[in-house]
């Protein structure tokens, strides 16, 4: 009878451990994302604090593009963003400022020292993107006109895709000097912009795509066209340059 009274105590003390066990696990939640977005910069930094990094501030403030940042110090900025879109401006812009840019789904994490970025990717996720890969094409602080040479088509689709963007291996034909990537992005040849062929160049330009409501980031000798505004903002951070509304 003793054994039976023994056997039972047992039962309930683990069932009492384990409930207590599972409790203590739903209490500790992670706070990384499952799907990769976070609704708020004070969410992200939960998570960016999760990952190994450091944000001692907590204030939080509004961007104008939608969306909240917080400076964690004067080196690392986090921005959770409410459209899709917005964060490829962001990070076009950080690259300019010449940081470094963890890029995720709606949100980035800016530094201008790689080790934080390099510390908290493996467990927070999101795609590296350095500073040094920007002014490799004529992008970074003072590239408003950019002077980088390409080659050929295929050279500028490679370097087009070596920074990070998707482009289809199916466009048009070479000879066209035209290059369509999907979802919505053309790359183009062009004389030097500061040549007289350049300028009738971009004049082309202009007048084919003036009726799509698409904007073109005008290289030195190459040319990306888009309608959407934000991944041209993108771009802009690693090939210089800024976007352009057709005939302005």
């Amino acid at each position: 009878m003793r054994k039976t009274s023994s056997i039972a105590a047992l039962c309930v003390l683990t069932a009492i451990v384990l409930t207590g066990c599972s409790q203590v696990e739903a209490s500790h939640k992670s706070a990384i994302s499952q799907n990769g977005k976070y609704e708020t910069a004070s969410q992200l930094r939960d998570a960016y604090i999760e990952a190994g990094g450091a944000c001692p501030s907590t204030e939080e403030t509004n961007l104008s593009d939608g969306g909240t940042r917080i400076d964690c110090d004067a080196d690392i900025a986090i921005r959770a963003y409410e459209a899709g879109t917005a964060v490829e401006s962001g990070a076009g812009i950080a690259l300019k400022s010449e940081y470094n840019v963890l890029l995720g789904t709606n949100w980035t994490v800016e530094s201008k020292a790689l080790e934080p970025l390099n510390k908290v990717q493996e467990k927070l996720g999101g795609t590296l993107e350095k500073h040094s890969q920007a002014t490799k094409y004529g992008g970074g602080a003072s590239s408003l006109i950019p002077t980088h040479k390409f080659g050929s088509l295929q050279e500028f689709k490679d370097a087009y895709k070596e920074v990070g963007f998707k482009c289809s291996e199916v466009g048009d034909d070479d000879e066209s000097q035209i290059w369509s990537c999907g979802n919505d992005v053309y790359l183009m040849m062009a004389p030097e912009r500061l040549t007289l062929a350049g300028i009738r160049a971009t004049e082309t330009i202009e007048s084919e795509f003036s009726d799509t409501g698409k904007e073109y980031l005008r290289l030195n000798n190459a040319v990306i066209v888009s309608g959407n505004h934000d991944k041209l903002v993108h771009a802009s951070g690693f090939f210089g340059s800024f976007p352009l509304g057709m005939n302005e």
